[in-house]
């Protein structure tokens, strides 16, 4: 099973490493700072998105185990230790976002640099 999950993350990382042997072409001859911030943001969105989608199906599994637990004790704290290991997991990503975030602002990164775009 844990197989499964490297698996589908290393797929879904594939449209950038082909991408990646094209080279920069949305920055020409003249890649700057701003350029490699830009680009920063994007991997960094995605990897989030990726993380944040993971933590959904993560909530649906552990829902489908408290709702299907029948009174088994072991099964409800399953449950709720997988509840809480994806919380914990999500604050450490978005704490992260948000530290880089200030780091590349005050490197000079663009102002409108978010994780909603």
């Amino acid at each position: 099973m844990k197989y499964k999950f490297i698996f589908i993350f290393l797929a879904s990382l594939a449209p950038y490493f082909v991408l990646a042997s094209i080279g920069p072409e949305w920055c020409g001859d003249n890649c700057g700072w701003d350029d490699l911030i830009t680009l920063a943001n994007k991997v960094i969105t995605y990897i989030l998105t990726i993380a944040t989608i993971l933590a959904v199906i993560s909530f649906m599994w552990a829902g489908f185990l408290l709702i299907t637990a029948g009174g088994n004790e072991s099964k409800v704290k399953q449950a709720k230790e997988i509840f809480g290991n994806v919380v914990v997991g999500l604050i450490f990503a978005y704490g992260a976002w948000i530290i880089v975030h200030f780091i590349f602002a005050a490197l000079g990164g663009k102002s409108n640099f978010s994780l909603l775009q």
